[in-house]
């Protein structure tokens, strides 16, 4: 490499004028030189030599050349021409190896595409095709085609998934296939569950034809009587064969992946024989018959008299039963000839299969215990006698089923169960309360395991003594005796009749928990359980306005100097809105607060088929919880293109407390029927504002993605705030601030009146800032981190934060941030604080999608949660430690 230097003139000015100086030559260094090369590196540097007396001459060159040149080849006294033609001799030999080479890979690549295109079309077709890129039409006067399908196909399929399906049809059709190598005959094609096979074409085979289909139909038949399928063990396999002969036309049809097909009358008749024959036969036309009896081989037939085949009219037709040459196990077929009646007993069949192996599981479940039953994918179908009002589940996914779905318990290992139900799908119409009512019944016989252990965890946290249970029992009865009375007086009411339909689902739940509880011998949750859990939210402020003590901040006394263990448990989430600056996209999240034995998470996804020209959605997906039909959180996707995310909102203001009465509806009844009705925000702040409660007081964002076009504009509506204290409910559409970039939610009011009305101007001067809107820990974080939300992965961190030693906003406090962990205050250290976050943006909410994780924040190193330090609180049925994961949820059904 050249010494550096700008131009060829520049080189020869350093060559002339470096007197006194280091001569101008090439860098050579030693260190990129081999022991070979050391004599060429002399060579050339004795020839750069500065004294040309020290140079060598070219008689000297070309001996030490020589003699380089020997030491590298081995040869002596060779001229630099012998050289040059040893040296293309070699590379000619190894060009021929490499050719021969090349030649071969050519020919196992072109074998390989050879016995590809056999396996498409037949051989004469493809040498056709590769001579003259045409195959020429032909018409055959004589072939066999044989067709066969599986009978109660459908049916298989409404208890298999996918998967299942595609998984037995190719281990059938393998084995199918392999028979066919041994008779000369060419497999046309599946369609489905639909088998075809031709012989005597493209190769004529005089009367063989005939022989060979009836041999493989036999062979065919004898492997699938002892078949067994993989997903379904014990249930017989039937099939249905048909067999015809006559003449036919073939030819490749098409150019992008071109087909051998067959036209003509035979082909229609063959199908005809498939279509009205029986399982596990072989029927056979009377022309395949004649060919058969003019072959020496003597096959066995019985005559199935008169058959009609469309087209055709009426003709003699036939059972193929063996051959007197050689003995075939064939397997008996079913008595029943009735085709509905087939699919029924098919039906039946695969019901106990499923039906024994449920028993079976919970046997050996029982054995190890509860938490092993619950560690399992389970399905149900419920179907509704409408004539006899009798309800049936069945522990299968039928998709004809009145109500069907899954719920997958990964608890223990993700952190989350997912609940997945559909309902108002099935053959028959069902009124909108019998498809919320058969919805909420399948929840509860799915869930009702996790639904007794949530209860047995959220108990002890509300419920302190049996006054309150007293207090609060007769108070839901009375609720729900006037909600009930509202419903039955206001039936052409919108709203009532949408608040009818969650009452129906509410009974549901109750009565699918109760058949549960019937099959395992379990003492059953009562009704007051069941509006317990879903009341948990509105109990928080219920029981402060019922009792003297506030079940929010856990009797603690706020005055006392206790409002660090308040936050926890009154600061109920964290929530942001972010747009980025062009656009581009629009993130939401949510982080919810409470205590830890909160933390049996279920993700669900619903899609109920209600007709009423009142529903603007029949399809959701949120957090939530066993035996709640509300997220609490709140974090919702709708079907109709809202988000709602909630923060709670204390109520300081005891005067106001005093106001709630049970002639009015529960937040999270208003906010389902909100939910239900409205397609935009300022309808659905509307819809949640009627018959006020005064319970559960929060903060609720309504976003209306319909309203975002990205990287264009955020229209009027986008975004609604709306904000709950008892006797008011205001609302405001809040675009105006999300244009600027985010929306953040941190327990505290953004409405004035809201506000002032709760009582926090008093409570920033008693306690300070921490209870400002503005100057907030949480309000001082998200102003200052929000602009580094670039992505979904940012946005799961700032919804993980917390970094409570270092952050000076914190304060030392690890509940001043945004996802709290009170576990870990130094103080008085409890069970609670931030134990989960969702996240997602417009393109995921578009399908229902969303990242979620459950348990309190391990960020920059702080300890994962255990239960071993606080095992007085009961958290039965929850992980001992919380180190899991982000999950994606999505619908599947």
């Amino acid at each position: 490499m050249w010494r550096q230097s700008s131009c060829e003139s520049e080189k020869l000015y350093r060559v002339e004028n470096d007197k006194g100086m280091k001569p101008f030559r090439p860098d050579l260094s030693l260190e990129t030189v081999g022991e070979r090369e050391m004599e060429v590196y002399t060579l050339v540097k004795s020839c750069w030599e500065e004294d040309p007396e020290k140079r060598p001459d070219f008689k000297k060159i070309e001996n030490i050349l020589a003699k380089i040149f020997s030491n590298y080849h081995g040869q002596t006294n060779e001229s630099y021409m012998d050289t040059l033609i040893r040296r293309l001799q070699l590379y000619s030999r190894n060009l021929e190896h490499l050719v021969e080479e090349r030649t071969e890979l050519y020919k196992a690549e072109r074998d390989r595409a050879d016995r590809l295109n056999f396996m498409l079309l037949p051989r004469p077709v493809v040498k056709s095709l590769k001579e003259t890129g045409l195959v020429e039409p032909e018409l055959f006067e004589e072939v066999t085609i044989y067709f066969s399908d599986i009978v109660g196909f459908t049916t298989l399929c409404k208890y298999s998934t996918p998967m299942e399906v595609v998984d037995m049809l190719n281990d059938i059709y393998k084995n199918f296939d392999h028979i066919l190598d041994h008779h000369d005959v060419y497999k046309v094609e599946t369609i489905g569950d639909a088998y075809m096979v031709v012989s005597g074409l493209p190769k004529r085979n005089g009367n063989r034809h005939a022989v060979d289909i009836s041999m493989m139909a036999l062979d065919i038949l004898s492997f699938i009587g002892s078949f067994e399928l993989r997903h379904l063990p014990g249930l017989p396999v039937w099939i249905r064969i048909g067999i015809h002969s006559g003449p036919c036309a073939a030819g490749v049809v098409g150019i992008k992946m071109p087909r051998y097909c067959l036209f003509g009358d035979t082909v229609n008749t063959a199908s005809r024989m498939e279509s009205t024959g029986l399982p596990l036969r072989i029927h056979v036309s009377g022309s395949t018959v004649a060919i058969l009896k003019r072959t020496d081989c003597r096959f066995q037939y019985e005559m199935r008299g008169e058959t009609y085949l469309k087209g055709r009219g009426t003709e003699i037709t036939y059972w193929l039963t063996g051959t007197e040459d050689k003995e075939y196990n064939l397997p008996t077929p079913p008595s029943v000839e009735n085709q509905q009646q087939l699919k029924d007993d098919i039906a039946d069949m695969i019901t106990k299969i499923l039906q024994k192996r449920e028993t079976e599981g919970f046997r050996s479940r029982e054995i190890k215990r509860v938490a092993s039953y619950r560690t399992e994918m389970r399905y149900a179908t419920l179907y509704w006698n409408k004539a006899q009002k009798i309800l049936q589940v069945k522990n299968i996914l039928d998709r004809s089923g009145d109500a069907y779905g899954f719920y997958n318990n990964t608890v223990q290992k993700t952190g989350w169960g997912v609940l997945e139900i559909k309902a108002g799908y099935g053959h028959q119409t069902l009124s909108n309360e019998d498809i919320m009512y058969a919805a909420g019944f399948l929840e509860g016989y799915l869930t009702a395991p996790h639904m007794y252990d949530h209860a047995a965890n959220m108990y002890p946290q509300l419920i302190k003594n049996p006054t309150v249970r007293s207090g609060v029992q007769n108070f839901m009865a009375k609720q729900d005796q006037w909600t009930r009375q509202q419903i039955r007086n206001n039936k052409d009411d919108p709203f009532w009749r949408h608040a009818g339909y969650i009452i129906a689902q509410l009974d549901g739940l109750y009565m699918g928990a109760l058949e549960w509880a019937k099959l395992h011998k379990q003492t059953p949750l009562s009704v007051f359980d069941v509006q317990f859990l879903n009341a948990v939210g509105d109990l928080l402020d219920l029981i402060p306005a019922l009792f003297e003590y506030s079940a929010r901040s856990g009797q603690c006394n706020v005055e006392a100097g206790g409002h660090g263990k308040y936050q926890w448990d009154m600061g109920h989430c964290s929530a942001l809105i972010k747009v980025l600056p062009g656009y581009e996209n629009i993130y939401f999240a949510h982080s919810s607060w409470f205590t830890y034995a909160a933390t049996l998470r279920i993700y669900k996804h619903w899609n109920f088929n209600i007709v009423d020209p009142y529903t603007s959605t029949n399809r959701v997906s949120f957090s939530s919880y066993p035996g709640f039909l509300v997220s609490l959180d709140d974090f919702y996707i709708l079907g109709s293109g809202l988000i709602m995310l909630q923060t709670t909102n204390s109520v300081f203001n005891q005067t106001l407390i005093k106001q709630v009465v049970p002639e009015s509806l529960f937040a999270w009844q208003r906010v389902r029927i909100a939910n239900m009705m409205a397609d935009n925000g300022k309808a659905w702040a509307e819809t949640f504002s009627k018959c006020n409660s005064g319970t559960y007081n929060n903060q609720y964002m309504v976003l209306d993605l319909k309203k975002v076009k990205l990287q264009k504009s955020l229209d009027d509506g986008a975004l609604y705030i709306v904000e709950q204290i008892p006797t008011l409910v205001e609302y405001s559409d809040q675009t105006n601030v999300l244009r600027k970039g985010y929306w953040p939610s941190y327990n505290i009011p953004f409405h004035q009146k809201i506000y002032n009305l709760s009582g926090y101007a008093s409570y920033v001067e008693k306690y300070g800032l921490d209870f400002s809107y503005e100057l907030a820990p949480r309000a001082k974080i998200f102003r200052r981190d929000q602009g580094k939300v670039t992505n979904l992965e940012s946005m799961k961190y700032i919804m993980r934060y917390n970094n409570y030693q270092h952050d000076p906003y914190a304060e030392h406090n690890p509940c001043n941030t945004i996802c709290c962990r009170e576990d870990l205050n130094p103080s008085f250290p409890v069970p609670a604080g931030c134990y989960d976050s969702k996240v997602s943006d417009f393109r995921l909410a578009s399908a229902f999608t969303a990242a979620a994780i459950n348990g309190p924040p391990v960020q920059g190193g702080l300890p994962v949660f255990t239960w071993r330090r606080f095992n007085n609180t009961r958290h039965q049925g929850l992980p001992e430690s919380y180190n899991f994961k982000f999950v994606t949820m999505r619908p599947i059904l």
